[in-house]
């Protein structure tokens, strides 16, 4: 249930809908309570207020369709510049970068502004009445009216800085930089994922564990397709507690699932324990698939996001080099902070030291690569970009606490090297050499040749 109601929180948070129909509703009472309380407050009192300007049946109604026709109409304008900065980040950084510029609460709330003003002052202008109708005019409605207007005003003029620069690709890549640090510091406090003690990989084999439960497994498959976008770990660890199971999850989020592919496998002891009428009932509340990938559990995701943006802006049709050179550092940035924090092991387990899930592991030699290598091909004919490649492999190579994870690096720069000097002029190359030089430092890395090219 908890991962159901994070799916739809996400949802909203996403969407154009939901901050300004709160702040529409908001309005509703809004405009209910500051006419009630005009109804209470003698008209005499008022005069002596000298900020309060006591409306004419008629002047107040012009005021307040003024005020309503202008927020519509500013409305309408906003909501056309946001169909335009959506349209223009789409194609040039990429339509899954979407979804970060609709989960910005500033153009959600400058749009429910609008509304909510529009809306305030249509509701009180239905109570203005004339002397024929028994004279009325809720003069501090009106006030707050025009106090809205102002602020509406202000609104506007932030709207317009904040989409002028939201829409700058430092602002952009900053952003998910930014996200991804957070994500890495929060997601490796392992004692926060998952509750119990917790083992170390390098002190458990998987295949003696499982070995006791090979004739006492079950599968799981997935009840439907799509992407995993939430786990909820805590739940399933409960879960595997109270049945007395172990599970081992074939999947992490992030992942396309198949209808009818294994979900994940379940290792029981006692059959009795299990109630198969709502086994999958129970492990499918502890999922969330969506058609599309999220940013909460998903770290690849992330990075992914920054590597896409880098390959459009070295498309030929871009041709955008320092673009990519940001992305780059965000990414080095991002590799760097994963290597100085210690991975939770796959291991899980529950308070009273019973080994409950098997979770895969961050592979992050596979991420280096997914991100590097597509980068490193499209960037062979570029000296600045190979430059940047260079000197963030080496900081991370530095870094690295795991020699297959050096040495991976070290290939990935000799590679570099040998497909950019291909395309390069030969002072561009000996540039190149002279950076790789500087990984020779470790002989017991030296699994690949760094032969420099000489013309």
């Amino acid at each position: 249930m908890r991962v159901k109601i994070l799916q739809i929180w996400q949802g909203m948070r996403a969407s154009y809908w939901f901050v300004p129909s709160i702040m529409a509703i908001g309005s509703i009472f809004l405009a209910w309570f500051m006419t009630a309380l005009d109804t209470q407050v003698n008209r005499e009192w008022l005069s002596h207020i000298f900020f309060i300007y006591l409306n004419q049946p008629d002047g107040a109604r012009s005021l307040l369709s003024t005020v309503a026709g202008s927020m519509i109409t500013v409305a309408g304008v906003t909501f056309s510049i946001t169909m335009v900065v959506l349209s223009l980040a789409s194609q040039q950084f990429g339509p899954r970068l979407l979804r970060n510029f609709m989960r910005d609460t500033a153009n959600q709330v400058v749009l429910g502004t609008f509304i909510a003003t529009f809306l305030y002052c249509l509701l009180v202008l239905r109570n203005v009445r004339t002397a024929e109708d028994s004279s009325f005019v809720p003069h501090l409605a009106i006030l707050l009216a025009v106090i809205m207007t102002i602020f509406s005003l202000g609104v506007f003029i932030y709207f317009i800085h904040h989409t002028a620069q939201s829409i700058q690709v430092s602002t952009i890549v900053a952003s998910i930089g930014a996200e991804m640090r957070t994500m890495i510091k929060k997601q490796y406090l392992e004692k926060e994922l998952f509750p119990g003690t917790l083992g170390q990989a390098n002190e458990l084999d998987e295949k003696t564990f499982l070995e006791a439960y090979k004739a006492t497994s079950l599968n799981i498959p997935a009840h439907k397709s799509g992407y995993l976008q939430v786990i909820d770990n805590e739940g399933l660890m409960a879960f595997a507690k109270e049945k007395e199971v172990l599970i081992r999850l074939e999947h992490q989020p992030g992942d396309f699932i198949h209808e009818g592919s294994k979900l994940l496998s379940l290792y029981y002891q006692d059959r009795e324990t299990l109630s198969l009428g709502d086994l999958q009932t129970r492990i499918f509340d502890n999922f969330a698939l969506g058609n599309f990938r999220t940013h909460s559990q998903d770290l690849d995701f992330l990075f992914d996001q920054l590597s896409e943006i880098a390959l459009r802006a070295l498309s030929p049709g871009i041709n955008d080099p320092f673009t990519a050179m940001s992305c780059i550092d965000r990414l080095t940035d991002g590799f760097l902070l994963l290597q100085r924090r210690s991975l939770p092991s796959p291991f899980r387990f529950d308070d009273e030291g019973s080994l409950r899930v098997i979770a895969p592991h961050l592979n992050v030699e596979r991420l280096f690569r997914n991100c590097f290598s597509p980068i490193r091909q499209c960037a062979q004919s570029s000296l600045l970009v190979n430059q940047k490649l260079l000197d963030g492999f080496y900081l991370i190579y530095q870094e690295a606490q795991d020699d297959s994870f050096a040495s991976l690096v070290r290939a990935e720069a000799w590679q570099l090297k040998q497909d950019a000097c291909k395309l390069l002029s030969p002072q561009d190359c000996r540039d190149l050499e002279g950076l790789c030089k500087k990984f020779q430092g470790n002989s017991s890395l030296h699994l690949y040749p760094l032969d420099c090219y000489s013309p």
